[in-house]
């Protein structure tokens, strides 16, 4: 929609700074989110195209062998050694598009004016498509490792169906290695308020009531093969079980396979936080057992923590860590590089782009500090079509391409474009800026107690999550 002025047709997004007589042309500088989740992941080119998921393979240790060797039975060509193959596992990787239209700017205007809009719009785009690539991923980061902790929503006797909050992470099972989505003859053994049972279907609901809701819109997209197109947040649904069970509303729903979450004072659910279970030195140090059980490695030297500042004053209020710190002033160094503490190798990043919920019946907003280790995530790089691009920009000289820079290290796949004009009168340039990528999240579901004694059994592994108030 355009709104014709003296100078030109604009678009009406840009009306109120274009209207001449009214506003002095000058710009400044605009809040900006603090990001730090894309800073965990691994990088790798996507060896695919755009739309495709490939199945990734990862292959897992060896069982170490602790018997003999028998010397009757070494007078063979394999010593008389049994083969042993290491087990595999897989993950899905797949990348899109993800583009940010600054619109139209009409060139008939001031030249000092005209300057400043572009050069404000090659920022915003930058920061819109550095703030993309930061919410997806944490939107995966998220959504595997809240997978399979879940509540129920609606109370039955003797029933076979139960309504959950959250049915992420009871949809698919690793049979061989391979993503499967439950069945009958492939179900996920679970808890319901500690008893035993198994999921053997899942339906997701019409209308999404999760109350797991990330920053950005609940989840509104479909399933193909059990895997998830377009997750942003908890997706309520229907787990068929094995057993008919009687349910209460609030009980917790665990999968044997789910990721460990740690919440303060014991409690099982999102919803059982109160005011007062805030994050806490001991809390923190769990998670790290966690993550250091599991023989997960540091990335950079360090587990990572990203947290907001309700959390991170949390701490700094903590007895335990004041004294832990203290006679260390804000001047240090390490104070300064988020270091708080060496012994502990964690390393605290704070951000504005934390995964918050609000509880409407508790009155509490809880939130999710997450600590991460290495090959937490992999960053699935498509260069390959960003050259395509450049080299037909370059050629038919409609345009120009850059890479987009933010303050953090350069967004490989993504640019911003300036569309020189195409109009009758030469007037219209058009700014925008893509991103071409994606994130999967490996699992480990291999490092068992029989290569690594103190692994548990979770499929996810390298980062905890951190629920508190």
């Amino acid at each position: 929609m355009s709104q014709t002025y003296p100078y030109g047709p604009t678009i009406t997004s840009l009306n109120a700074i274009l209207q001449p007589g009214f506003l002095q042309r000058l710009f400044v500088d605009s809040l900006k989110p603090l990001l730090v989740y894309r800073d965990i992941a691994d990088k790798e080119i996507f060896p695919g195209r755009i739309g495709q998921t490939i199945t990734m393979t990862r292959i897992g240790l060896l069982t170490p062998n602790v018997n003999r060797l028998n010397p009757a039975t070494n007078n063979t060509l394999d010593n008389g050694m049994s083969v042993q193959n290491a087990q595999q596992e897989q993950y899905l990787a797949s990348i899109g598009q993800y583009p940010q239209n600054a619109g139209m700017v009409n060139l008939a205007d001031n030249e000092v004016y005209i300057a400043d809009l572009i050069a404000k719009n090659t920022e915003n785009l930058a920061w819109a498509i550095a703030t993309t690539i930061n919410r997806v991923a944490q939107n995966n980061l998220f959504s595997a490792y809240m997978g399979g902790n879940t509540r129920i929503t609606a109370a039955g006797t003797t029933v076979t169906t139960i309504s959950v909050d959250d049915v992420r992470g009871f949809m698919t099972v690793l049979v061989n290695g391979v993503v499967t989505a439950v069945s009958s003859s492939n179900p996920l053994n679970i808890t319901i308020n500690n008893v035993a049972n198994t999921v053997t279907g899942f339906t997701i609901d019409g209308t999404n009531t999760s109350t797991a809701i990330n920053i950005g819109r609940p989840y509104s997209g479909s399933t193909s093969g059990g895997a998830l197109v377009g997750d942003e947040g908890g997706i309520s649904g229907t787990l068929t079980i094995g057993t008919a069970a009687t349910v209460v509303v609030a009980q917790a729903v665990i999968g044997l396979y789910a990721p460990q979450i740690v919440r303060p004072n014991a409690k099982t659910t999102t919803l059982a936080l109160a005011t007062t279970d805030l994050l806490s030195f001991d809390a923190l140090l769990t998670a790290r057992d966690v993550l250091v059980n599991n023989g997960i490695p540091k990335k950079d030297g360090w587990y990572h923590c990203f947290l907001g500042s309700s959390s991170m004053s949390q701490l700094y209020r903590d007895e335990r860590f004041d004294l832990l710190t203290r006679g260390r002033g804000t001047g240090d160094k390490d104070w300064e590089d988020g270091v708080i503490d060496k012994v502990l190798g964690i390393k605290f990043h704070e951000t504005t782009e934390v995964y918050q919920q609000s509880i409407s019946s508790t009155g509490v907003t809880v939130q999710r500090p997450i600590l991460c280790g290495g090959g937490t995530l992999i960053e699935e790089q498509f260069d390959p079509g960003l050259d395509a691009i450049r080299s037909m920009a370059d050629l038919n000289a409609i345009g120009t391409l850059a890479r987009v820079d933010t303050t953090q290290e350069e967004a490989a796949g993504a640019y911003m474009y300036l569309r020189k004009p195409l109009d009758a009168l030469g007037e219209n340039i058009n700014q925008a800026a893509n991103w071409m990528g994606g994130y999967a999240v490996p699992s480990d579901s291999t490092s068992t107690p029989n290569t690594i004694r103190t692994a548990n059994n979770a499929y996810f592994k390298r980062s905890v999550i951190l629920e508190t108030a």
